[in-house]
Formats: C-alpha cells, structure tokens, sequence
C-alpha cells in the first residue's frame, strides 16, 4: 500500500552499503533497483542471508563496488578472536562519505565487537570485515527495520529517516534537515484509508514510518521549533493513524516543552 520497505532506498546518501534483515525490507529495495534502475550505486547486505557461507564471495561477483577484503576460510577463522578483540577502524572517506564535517571526526575509531545475535555467526565477520576494508569511504547504513542497531555501534548511530547511519562521532546529533527532509518526502499512501484492511506486516512497517516522525518531532521541540513540530506531528498522525498501527505510543512527545 505504500510501496513496501523501499521507500529509505531513495533517500540514502550516495554509494551507501545498505544493510536490511529481513524479506520486507529486502525484496521492495531489491525490485526498484533491478525492474525501475532506482539507485543502483547502493549495495544491498540482507544480514540473514549473509550468514550463508558463501555469499560474500557471490555478492562481490554481483557487486564488484562491495569492499570485503577476506575470503570465506578467513571470515570463519575471525569468529573465533571476536570475544576478547577490538576493532580500529581509519577514518579516510570524504564529508560525504562521513555524515559529518571532517574536522568532527576522529582519525580512526575503536570498536569492542559483539556478535550481533549472542552466539558469532558469519555474519558478524561480513559486518567486521565491511566495517573494517571500507574505512568509511562509502556510508554505511542499516535499514529501521532491522531494529536496535547493534550495541557496540550504536553509540555511532544517527537516525537519518527510514533507516540509521553508523558516523564517526560518538552519540552524534540529529541532523534535523536531513531527517526532516526523509521522513517528509514520502506520501506513505494507504495507512489512513479505512477502506483498506491492513495486515500485521503492513502494521509493523507503518510503526516504523510513525517513530521516525516521533523522532523528528521530538528533535524540534528540543530545538524549540514549536510551530514546524506541530506541522510535523499533525502530518504525522493525519498520515499514520495510531488506532491503524501497532502501537498506541505514538507520537508521545510535546510540541510546546
């Protein structure tokens, strides 16, 4: 009803490696790339799939842009020396690639990796080793969808509209022209239609829409921008009923704090 998950597709920065997690937020990104040519510089990594042994080397024959830099045998073998290890990573990419003006950013950064799932899976060494040989040259971002971003990144993660981009600073601040403009460039048609019966995936997915227009008006009203709040939530709630989602907690914060 309102194009699926692929709608972030759109608003992501340049070049952006993409990580989803499931087939709601893959297929829709997925179909717009192959059957509309819709950003097709951005690489798709469905974090369930790459536990699959061999997809690295199957994605990086699709996509020769994708920056991995072992093969299968030594992504296995890194499993083993995750627990106790950290993990530097070089700043080199341009403010672009960043998300943030260089001068706010460190050199390299320092990681303590945790399996994303308790138990380490190939995964992890396909997140390690994209995080490690990109050297933040290309963004990376991780899809709403996929839920909490992992702990030892999330201190990294900024929530940029229908999706969260890991920046070189720690506990970054909104941007709140960029999230603004993502959360508000999408019709997200269907979800106030009573007409339209909506499924519990359907609900799910609108849930998502509903908090990133939660955030963005929470960032305003700490900014003190009372009138574009009320702007923002009016739509919000005009757009994505709360009586149509999955959650009743929407839209919780005030405009006039």
């Amino acid at each position: 009803i309102s194009g699926g998950h692929g709608m972030p597709l759109q608003s992501l920065p340049p070049d952006a490696i993409y990580f989803t997690v499931g087939d709601n937020d893959t297929f829709p990104a997925l179909y717009l790339q192959a059957a509309e040519g819709v950003r097709p510089d951005v690489d798709i990594v469905n974090m369930s799939v790459a536990s699959i042994v061999d997809f690295p080397e199957q994605l990086r024959a699709r996509r020769p842009a994708i920056i991995l830099s072992v093969i299968s045998a030594e992504r296995v073998g890194m499993l083993s020396g995750l627990k106790p290890a950290t993990l530097t990573v070089a700043v080199e990419g341009s403010e672009s690639a960043l998300g943030v003006r260089r001068e706010a950013a460190a050199d390299s950064v320092t990681f303590s990796p945790t399996p994303m799932y308790g138990t380490p899976m190939p995964v992890d060494a396909v997140l390690f080793d994209i995080l490690r040989t990109n050297r933040w040259r290309r963004p990376i971002t991780f899809a709403t969808t996929v839920g909490e971003v992992a702990p030892w990144l999330k201190p990294f993660a900024r929530l940029d509209g229908l999706y969260w981009r890991i920046v070189p600073v720690q506990r970054p601040a909104v941007d709140i022209d960029v999230l603004k403009t993502n959360v508000l460039r999408s019709a997200y048609r269907g979800f106030a239609d009573s007409s339209i019966v909506l499924d519990a995936t359907s609900r799910t997915i609108g849930t998502q829409y509903a908090y990133t227009f939660d955030r963005l008006a929470s960032a305003l009203a700490a900014q003190g921008d009372v009138t574009t709040c009320r702007a923002v939530k009016a739509r919000g709630l005009a757009t994505l009923p709360s009586d149509r989602l999955n959650s009743s907690g929407t839209f919780r914060e005030t405009c006039d704090r």
